[in-house]
């Protein structure tokens, strides 16, 4: 559950109004709910109680947008090794908040003794991530 003022969803822009104050004098109770989703839109109800039971109440609306590119996983370091002992590509996921399954591809250019393997990724929203490993050869 998130409060007032605080989220855990580190890598998503989110829009708020109308914006919800209380008065420090009050004592109060604060019930909130809070469907949770992850993208889209998304209501929170707040509900307040003094201490004679008078009540009030605000919602407050946040647009959920992803705005990050997938975390792309398992792409090795780089590294330097002999010409006969280049290592064999290794399996590379991706994981993003609004995709179940996200495909990488990847791709290999040689400049020289340097073989540089390329892993991307891209999420329905369209952000784009990409990893790197440079194979230096001697």
């Amino acid at each position: 559950m998130f409060f007032f003022g605080e989220s855990e969803l580190t890598h998503l822009k989110i829009e708020t109004w109308p914006f919800l104050t209380i008065s420090p004098v009050l004592s109060l109770l604060i019930i909130i709910f809070q469907l949770y989703t992850p993208l889209g839109n998304l209501i929170r109800t707040y509900k307040a109680t003094d201490s004679c039971g008078n009540e009030t109440g605000a919602e407050q609306y946040l647009s959920l947008q992803d705005t990050k590119g997938p975390y792309i996983y398992g792409a090795p370091e780089d590294v330097t090794v002999s010409k006969d002992a280049i290592p064999a590509l290794p399996v590379v996921g991706a994981k993003d908040l609004g995709d179940d399954v996200i495909e990488v591809t990847v791709s290999e250019t040689r400049a020289g003794e340097t073989l540089i393997r390329t892993w991307k990724a891209v999420d329905k929203c369209g952000n784009k991530s990409e990893k790197s490993q440079r194979i230096t050869l001697r």
